[in-house]
């Protein structure tokens, strides 16, 4: 992958379709692929997918995440990135999803800003992809999302859509639309936060629900009781 062609200039970054694990539950494979491949599985008379158990597979496994390791490593060490290793909600390992979506909720807004505003969370300590609600050629909530992620950014992230788009378009030819909206509040600049645990969000009271950050051009809020996101410019 980085030989001359992988390490060129020209080249920013790799997409990795490519995953493994001990039950093998597998994207893109044949049904009886860990069956062949001479792992003890077996399936019910369901037709439901097989279940392995297998030393041998929980081996491979384990193998298979050390040479991703090294190989994300390398990569990095290249001056490169790939997709799979964004962050893009879930547990702290998971790999970038294709289609983004909120990593805020209106339901969950509070729990989730008081776990993302934390020096701990992958939105902190990993590279973090923010989608939005509604479709890249109509979002529906662009001030709610906008605020959310920058309460929640690290220094890298990114706000829009993923290489599969949204949901609504699973059943457009393709997966994906050709349209897509720039909302004028992304025009905007609202200056940098400080560094470390003094520049996350912060709730403005115990159980307030109400989370605060500052950036040198503005103070971004979201109110959680009410579902609203307010950007206040500076002076």
């Amino acid at each position: 992958m980085l030989n001359e062609v992988g390490r060129s200039p020209l080249v920013s970054g790799f997409f990795w379709d490519d995953v493994w694990n001990e039950d093998c539950n597998i994207h893109d494979q044949v049904n009886d692929t860990c069956v062949d491949m001479g792992f003890k599985c077996s399936q019910n008379d369901k037709g439901e997918p097989w279940k392995c158990e297998d030393p041998a597979l929980v081996q491979l496994t384990a193998d298979y995440q050390r040479n991703m390791q090294a190989l994300r490593e390398a990569v990095l060490e290249a001056g490169k990135f790939t997709w799979q290793m964004l962050w893009t909600g879930g547990s702290d390992t998971n790999v970038g999803g294709g289609s983004l979506a909120p990593l805020v909720t209106r339901g969950k807004c509070a729990e989730q800003l008081r776990s993302m505003c934390n020096m701990s969370s992958p939105a902190q300590t990993r590279a973090m992809a923010y989608g939005l609600n509604g479709t890249s050629a109509k979002p529906t909530d662009v001030m709610n999302d906008m605020v959310n992620f920058l309460l929640t950014r690290s220094p890298y992230s990114w706000l829009g859509w993923g290489w599969d788009n949204a949901p609504a378009y699973k059943n457009v030819p393709g997966g994906c639309s050709r349209e897509y909206y720039w909302p004028p509040e992304f025009d905007v600049d609202y200056g940098q936060r400080a560094a470390g645990a003094e520049g996350l969000c912060k709730e403005t009271a115990s159980g307030s629900q109400v989370f605060v950050r500052e950036y040198s051009k503005a103070t971004i809020q979201m109110d959680c009781n009410k579902w609203e996101g307010i950007v206040k410019m500076k002076v």
